[in-house]
């Protein structure tokens, strides 16, 4: 099936996926309005996500096909799905973090 994107006034924004074997939890809060780590690029293909005292390294990988993020709109008495973003690349952490020793 092959869905045609309508951009809105704005555009149709492209966001990006962050994937990470394993879990990450905060004491049991919500992660609702609070910062997981520092982002850094080395170069177009490293990428380094700093957790507390957590060191993740990754890369800069594309998915196969684009995957996009929709929400239902019930207005006007009629049905539809609204595409929010397209999701084209994602960044993978396969490894295990290692920690981080500040002196």
């Amino acid at each position: 099936m092959q869905i045609q994107l309508v951009p809105d006034k704005n555009g149709v924004k492209e966001w990006m996926a962050l994937e990470v074997h394993g879990k990450i939890t905060h004491d049991g809060v919500d992660f609702n309005n609070k910062l997981l780590g520092t982002l850094c690029w080395t170069d177009k293909n490293t990428v380094y996500l700093m957790i507390g005292n957590q060191l993740l390294e990754g890369k800069l990988c594309k998915f196969d096909r684009p995957v996009l993020v929709m929400e239902k709109d019930q207005g006007n008495g009629t049905k539809q799905l609204k595409v929010r973003a397209v999701v084209r690349n994602r960044i993978l952490f396969k490894t295990r973090p290692s920690p981080l020793l500040l002196k």
